[in-house]
């Protein structure tokens, strides 16, 4: 079933911008963890936000590319 020349543009249009969305929400997903005092974390705690800033940091772009690709295919 085709759908309506408007909402193709629509769907396209937010296709478009979800690079964008993803990127950002990465930037502050970084700075919220990176910035965060220690206060109240144990050891392991501060080891798994550790892990998991380094992880964002090497893996960013490749989660925003498949994020962008299922978001993609689900609609």
């Amino acid at each position: 079933m085709a759908i309506a020349p408007l909402l193709q543009r629509f769907v396209d249009d937010e296709l478009a911008r979800a690079p964008a969305l993803v990127e950002r929400t990465l930037a502050g997903t970084l700075q919220l963890l990176r910035g965060s005092k220690d206060g109240g974390l144990y050891a392991a705690e501060r080891s798994q936000q550790f892990a998991i800033v380094e992880a964002l940091q090497t893996h960013g772009a490749a989660f925003q590319q498949e994020f962008v690709q299922a978001l993609s295919t689900g609609v």
